[in-house]
Parts: structure tokens; sequence; C-alpha cells
């Protein structure tokens, strides 16, 4: 059997001449693991290797004007014949440069280029193998939850909205305590004003101009009855600017058109009429599953691509100097 040896690095031939194995960090990852799929030239392809040389196909496919495609929709077998076709182009290119000395520069940099391609692959690849699990997802579907709420937007959670009219009344208009000051109303006179609207309304009115009518009908002259149009809340109660008991009372609600009955908080009661609504979207873990692990995946090739290059960049001492830089560059 012939020594093992990276199949990943022959794809170099396609860029030097070199045949001796070049020393690079590769190793670091580890040498190739899985089944051998394929035999190209004497040298085993491994299962692990099939995608980034697979991808490397078809780039260089793309590159030269030929038909490409895209990975995600080839299926293994299609992926093998990708795989050994581009080692078997190196094999050739390899066999054919070996007399011709050393690379030129060009080719040397494109070939460390390459390598440092297959290292960042197979790290993505490391990483990627770890699953996903329902409490990762749990876990970043609260966070989305909570930068929604820090920051009014998430790119991953959008909740339910809807328009909704509140009909307040409360002893005072300004829905406040006023020790020592009598009253505008008593707080009987408070219920029976929410009582006969609702009364007059039902628990269904379809039209908004209709309510507004009478809503405002019996505000007028009437300072401890106010009517507020809401627009576009949250409908989650967790997520509403609306008062507690207001907010539960819209999401209670079944549908545009109807009427909760009166709600309190204290001496102060409230009536609601549900208005339109628009859909979220990522609402639950289960409806945002996919984008949330295409979120988590990506967090974590982040955060393991810039372990990397610190750690290089301790180990190899780099150092840069943007005050030399011209100005405006």
């Amino acid at each position: 059997m012939a020594s093992r040896v990276p199949t990943a690095l022959l794809v170099l031939g396609l860029l030097t001449a070199a045949c001796e194995r070049p020393a690079l960090e590769v190793e670091a990852l580890g040498p190739p693991s899985g089944p051998v799929v394929a035999r190209v030239a004497g040298e085993e392809l491994r299962l692990d290797e099939l995608e980034p040389l697979a991808r490397l196909a078809l780039e260089l496919r793309a590159s030269q004007g030929l038909p490409a495609g895209e990975l995600a929709g080839l299926d293994l077998e299609a992926r093998v014949a990708l795989a050994a076709e581009l080692v078997a182009l190196a094999a050739e290119a390899r066999a054919r440069l070996a007399a011709g000395g050393e690379p030129p520069p060009a080719l040397a940099e494109a070939r460390e280029r390459l390598l440092a391609r297959v290292l960042l692959g197979r790290l993505v690849a490391r990483v990627d193998a770890r699953p996903v699990t329902e409490e990762d997802l749990a876990a970043r579907h609260a966070e989305e939850v909570r930068r929604f709420q820090a920051q009014g937007g998430s790119a991953l959670f959008e909740p339910t909205r809807v328009d909704a009219v509140v009909v307040s009344a409360a002893p005072f208009p300004d829905l406040a305590e006023h020790p020592g000051h009598p009253a505008p109303c008593t707080r009987g006179q408070v219920a029976a004003l929410l009582e006969d609207l609702r009364r007059e309304v039902g628990e269904r009115e379809p039209d908004l101009d209709a309510f507004l009518s009478r809503a405002w009908a019996r505000a007028r002259g009437q300072p401890c009855l106010r009517v507020e149009s809401v627009w576009d809340a949250p409908l989650a109660p967790g997520l509403s600017p609306l008062a507690p008991v207001v907010a539960q009372a819209l999401a209670g609600l079944d549908g545009a058109g109807a009427v909760s009955r009166p709600v309190w908080s204290g001496d102060a009661g409230f009536l609601v009429r549900r208005g339109a609504s628009r859909p979220g979207r990522g609402e639950s873990v289960e409806a945002a599953r996919a984008d949330l692990e295409a979120a988590i995946r990506l967090d974590r090739r982040r955060e393991a691509a810039d372990g990397l290059r610190a750690e290089l960049r301790r180990r190899y001492e780099v150092q840069a100097w943007p005050a030399r830089l011209p100005a405006g560059s």
C-alpha cells in the first residue's frame, strides 16, 4: 500500500513543480480520516477530504468558464467524481511539471494560499461536526428575543404586530391617584362608562370607524374617559409597550374587530378593540429552527477562525504599523 499523504496536498501539483511535501500547519488538525472512497494515481481519497476537494474542483471549472453548479445540489457519488477529477488533474500536472525545476514565485505563493484554504477548510469541517442541540437552539432564540427588546430589531426574530383601540377610564383623567383632591368620577361611574360602551358595540365591531364614533361620542365632555389608537404594537404581552393587563386582554382577543370586556388595573378600567395584525417571523424555536442553526454554526466558525488567527499572530509574532500607511489609504 502506498504511504499515506493527505490527498489535498496533491492538488498543489496544479500550482507548483515542487515534488516534496510542504511542511505546513495542515497537520495541526490531524490526518485525513474516514473510509477510503477512491484511489487516484496510487493515492487514497478519504471521506473527510471529499467536500474541500469537490469544492475546489467546482471553483476550478468556473474559473475556466466550464459548467460548475453548486456543491449543495450534488450527491455523494458526484462529489467523489469531482474530487477524483481534481486529484487526477493535480497528478498529471505534477508529472508534466516535474522536470521543470523550481516553480516561479507567483506559483509558489499560490501554493501557500491554497494550503491556507485547506487548513481553514478542515478547521471549519471540524467545527461543523459538532451537533447543534435543542438547548443551543433555545438559548439562541432567547438571545434574539432579548436583542429585539434591547435594540428594536433582530435578523432572526420579528413578533406579530397588531393595531388596537384602547378606551380607558379612571376616577382621574390621567389614570393616576391624587390624594386630597376630589375625583371627577367614582369607580362605579367609571365601570358604568365602560360597561355601557361594551354593551353598545358588543363583543365584535368589524367597522373601526363605527367603533371610534361610539367611543368618541361617550368621551366627549367626559373627562374620565379617553380613547387612544395603538399602531403596530407587538402582540406578545411580554414585548408589548401597553400596560400588562391591556396587553393580556389584547392578546386574548380572537381576530380583528373583537372587543374585550372591561379589564382593571387598580381603579383604572380598559376596553380594548383588536385591529389588523401582521404576522411575525421566527416566533418559536421550531419556526426559526433552520435560521437559528445556521446562525449558531456561523458563530462557531467565526469564533474558531478568530481563535486560530489570534494563535497564529502570537506564534509568528505578527507586527503591523498602520501609522506608516499613506494618508487616505
